[in-house]
């Protein structure tokens, strides 16, 4: 590996130089929102379910004690922690309401129209915009993928896939894009892509500036039903990592 200091070439040394502070921008940022808003609500609800760093390190999968939190797991939508009559209990009604929010406040740039899980009015909004319940959609991790025989199926599937898609696997390879990545891509790319602007493959499942919510309810269906539900991930912590890892690096 090259260092800055030791290519002759100016203009790489000043390439290498931005990468390397957009990179460092991009790790502060990172921490200073997940460790602010994010870390500790996880850190106490899996303590409340009796999972511990300790078990993760030997079982290495977290997915399981995320999934009571689903309504719905082959729509992938969270319940609604608002409604009182589900089978939630005080831990995860906890967890769901700051992860939906902080969601939903991330993907707006911190312009929701509401300032905290708490604030009057939001339970009684949730029930007329159900898209808030909506998990964001991503390929599972291994851990994950471990604990889904339906998962290892599809696994077995989307090889397959590759071996006949050879430009989609040198893609995802070479450049680090998934499938769901090229797809969103695959709309600009002669605008975006080879002027290296980075878009956020989770607006494909999330109601975003560049997407209504048909469009991206359609778009999720679509995903879903190419893919199967185990394919995506389950494991909140996770999820919220890469949403908001996501976000930051392309906005």
């Amino acid at each position: 590996m090259f260092t800055a200091a030791t290519v002759d070439s100016p203009n790489i040394r000043i390439v290498h130089e931005n990468v390397q502070l957009t990179h460092d921008t991009i790790a502060q940022e990172f921490v200073k929102e997940y460790d602010g808003n994010i870390k500790s609500s996880l850190d106490e609800f899996e303590a409340a379910k009796g999972y511990s760093a300790a078990q993760n390190m030997i079982i290495g999968n977290q997915a399981s004690v995320y999934k009571h939190l689903f309504d719905d797991l082959q729509t992938l939508t969270f319940k609604n922690p608002y409604d009182m009559s589900n089978d939630l209990d005080s831990a995860e009604r906890k967890l769901l309401k700051n992860m939906l929010f902080q969601i939903a406040r991330i993907n707006s740039n911190g312009n929701f129209k509401f300032k905290s899980p708490d604030d009057a009015g939001i339970a009684e909004w949730v029930k007329h915009n159900q898209y808030y319940l909506w998990c964001p959609l991503e390929r599972a991790s291994k851990a994950t993928r471990r604990s889904s025989a339906k998962a290892i199926t599809n696994g077995m599937r989307r090889f397959w896939h590759k071996l006949t898609h050879a430009s989609e696997s040198f893609d995802e390879f070479v450049q680090g894009l998934t499938y769901e990545e090229r797809e969103l891509l695959d709309s600009d790319l002669s605008e975006n892509f080879y002027r290296c602007h980075l878009t956020n493959p989770f607006s494909l499942s999330i109601p975003s500036s560049r997407s209504g919510i048909t469009e991206t309810l359609k778009s999720r269906q679509a995903m879903i039903a190419r893919n199967g539900a185990e394919f995506f991930e389950t494991n909140l912590r996770n999820i919220m990592i890469d949403f908001l890892c996501k976000h930051i690096s392309t906005t």
